[in-house]
């Protein structure tokens, strides 16, 4: 009984810290940060779109889960994929916002494998979590295109998100107001 409290209690705090990692980073993206974003998308061709929304997608998670760690708050590869799901579609929606054509399951699918690739490199050679990295993106380096995209769908709703919605289609909405905690030292994460 102990043992299902704790896991509980585990759970919620997950819970926890993912909702305010992704509020943090939702009010950035639509608040300090938008400007600067909204530059590098519309810098993107069809090409590079998906590119330009991985690294900023990276760069974001990234600095984020750098502040929880500095907590004392460890982030799964579950949560990590969670947190960048919601951060490609939130950019998607900013592309789409800004009239930038594009097919969102292609680049939604393009931009996290970017995301994951950005990851991996930027961790310690031979490490455990790089390892994870490559093994998540080995995942989906071995499936088709809607396997793969099947997975980042599943991501996305076991975190309440549709990742290949298109605007007013469901998925997350730019934070409401400035109830959204906003993480310290994010300002550049994009650049």
């Amino acid at each position: 009984m102990a043992n299902q409290q704790a896991q509980a209690s585990s759970g919620d705090d997950e819970q926890k810290l993912y909702e305010t990692l992704l509020a943090g980073l939702l009010n950035f993206i639509w608040g300090q940060g938008q400007a600067d974003i909204q530059r590098q998308l519309q810098q993107a061709t069809k090409d590079t779109l998906a590119t330009i929304i991985g690294h900023i997608t990276f760069a974001l998670v990234q600095q984020g889960a750098d502040q929880a760690e500095k907590a004392g708050k460890h982030l799964s590869m579950d949560m990590l994929l969670g947190v960048a799901t919601e951060m490609i579609e939130s950019l998607e929606k900013m592309a789409g916002a800004l009239n930038i054509p594009f097919d969102a399951k292609a680049v939604g699918l393009q931009a996290l494998v970017q995301a994951l690739n950005d990851y991996a490199e930027s961790l310690p050679q031979g490490s455990q979590a790089q390892a994870e990295a490559k093994e998540a993106l080995k995942e989906f380096g071995q499936q088709n295109i809607d396997d793969a995209a099947g997975t980042v769908q599943q991501i996305g709703q076991a975190n309440g998100v549709n990742p290949f919605a298109q605007a007013g289609q469901g998925g997350a909405q730019p934070p409401a107001g400035p109830s959204a905690p906003q993480p310290q030292g994010l300002m550049g994460a994009a650049s």
